[in-house]
């Protein structure tokens, strides 16, 4: 395994980052994601933490590595169905793995690489704003609102342009497969311009 002398992300993140770093950093993710994603893998615990820093300011610009694939899934036909698959980051968590073990049946849960498109976009929201996108308290909260809210106001109190704003808004929809996939997401105009 490579050593990188920078440690991980979750290092870095004392202050927000500024939008141009965040889209690179982004951009990098959604490649990484989209790879797996295209070979039927899942992450299932995308955050901070599991980014390695290969380059970063001054010397250089930011470039990350995903790590950590210890819970990495392979999916068939995309979809991974678990009776107790309530695995992950809770910060980073999309709401149909989180609540899954919520319910009062035990059904099987059923989630898509989509679950890693939400963290990513969370990852972009802690970027951006020095702060999670919601704490365990404020997913309980959103879920039980049905998904009626979003991390705009805290974006948008930290700058972010509207474009920025609609990236994070789709990546983090409340329902899955309204999501951005990895595919779309790395031809989006904010990670493109």
């Amino acid at each position: 395994m490579e050593y990188l002398q920078h440690g991980d992300l979750q290092r870095y993140l004392s202050k927000p980052f500024s939008e141009d770093d965040t889209r690179r950093i982004a951009s990098q993710v959604v490649r990484g994601i989209g790879f797996m994603h295209r070979y039927n893998f899942i992450h299932r615990d995308l955050k901070p933490a599991n980014l390695l820093v290969v380059d970063k300011p001054p010397e250089k610009d930011w470039r990350v590595k995903i790590s950590d694939f210890g819970i990495s899934k392979r999916a068939a036909d995309g979809v991974d169905r678990y009776s107790t698959a309530n695995v992950g980051t809770q910060e980073y968590m999309a709401p149909e793995v989180r609540f899954f073990r919520s319910t009062l049946t035990m059904q099987k849960a059923q989630y898509t690489r989509a679950a890693d498109m939400w963290a990513i976009g969370a990852i972009c929201v802690h970027l951006l704003t020095g702060n999670p996108a919601f704490h365990v308290t404020d997913l309980v909260d959103y879920y039980h609102r049905q998904g009626l809210f979003t991390p705009d106001d805290a974006l948008s109190s930290h700058g972010t342009s509207g474009d920025g704003r609609a990236f994070v808004q789709e990546l983090m929809a409340r329902d899955p497969k309204l999501r951005l996939t990895a595919e779309q997401a790395v031809k989006y105009h904010w990670i493109t311009d």
